[in-house]
């Protein structure tokens, strides 16, 4: 009966259409907001720093820029209003996000099939995190929940902006190499004028594909409006976040490193 009842999913150019929406409405905010990663990227690549720890600040900076864009597509509110608002989330946004690697990754040793399932599972689960106040193993059961009965809807829909976000890169990637090609750059730039190329690109697409996400995610909830008022049923989180696929890797893992100890033996 809840099948029956469930509202149709809106099409992918539906969602892209809501996601220009929330994009247009807070479009000089959403751009502000991403000048703080982009220019820390693009001071790094000027200043040739490669190093472990500015790899480290820069995914904080960008995890925090991409949950106070999250904030502002959902509440609206001012740049700095929202940085400082998403700021104590930074730690379960990066909770989440290695759950979701640690059952996601394994699966891409075992063909890739199991870790398209669990990213489809869990795509959903800072929207949930954010909006619901469910955080680590509670938020992806209710992303997860949220998915159950219609997978290959909802990782179709999933696809469609992520091939949107490929072929930009495509696009950025070929316009830095027509530009390489006239030979004119000076020694040593060709790295700084990729990074500000990608940055360019980046400074639209991040928003809108947070956007285009969160209108998949508030679609899939209304369908299921008496799922969202019930608690999240938690009592198998971490068969599906310590997956199989992720025992069966580690445990294959194990066995290559004991076979090569026996083998200097």
């Amino acid at each position: 009966m809840q099948k029956q009842k469930e509202k149709k999913l809106p099409g992918v150019f539906e969602l892209l259409n809501d996601a220009l929406a929330l994009y247009c409405k807070q479009g000089r905010t959403l751009l502000c907001i991403m000048l703080l990663p982009i220019g820390l990227d693009l001071i790094l690549t000027w200043l040739h720093v490669n190093s472990v720890l500015t790899v480290i600040i820069s995914i904080l900076v960008s995890s925090w820029a991409f949950l106070t864009i999250l904030f502002t597509i959902k509440d609206g509110g001012g740049i700095i209003e929202n940085y400082k608002q998403s700021l104590p989330k930074l730690p379960a946004y990066i909770y989440i996000n290695i759950l979701i690697a640690v059952a996601t990754i394994p699966g891409f040793f075992l063909l890739g099939l199991p870790a398209v399932i669990y990213f489809a599972w869990f795509s959903f689960a800072v929207y949930v995190m954010v909006t619901e106040n469910y955080f680590g193993p509670e938020a992806l059961m209710r992303s997860r929940e949220y998915v159950t009965h219609r997978f290959g809807r909802v990782t179709g829909r999933v696809l469609f902006i992520i091939v949107i976000m490929l072929a930009v890169q495509m696009v950025s990637f070929l316009l830095v190499q027509v530009i390489n090609s006239t030979g004119r750059l000076p020694a040593g730039s060709l790295n700084f004028i990729r990074a500000i190329i990608l940055n360019i690109f980046s400074l639209f697409t991040v928003p809108l594909s947070i956007a285009y996400t969160y209108a998949l995610y508030l679609s899939l909830r209304a369908t299921r409006p008496a799922l969202a008022k019930q608690p999240v049923n938690a009592d198998y989180k971490w068969l599906y976040i310590a997956s199989p696929t992720t025992i069966l890797v580690v445990i294959l893992a194990l066995v290559g490193i004991i076979l090569g100890l026996l083998a200097k033996i």
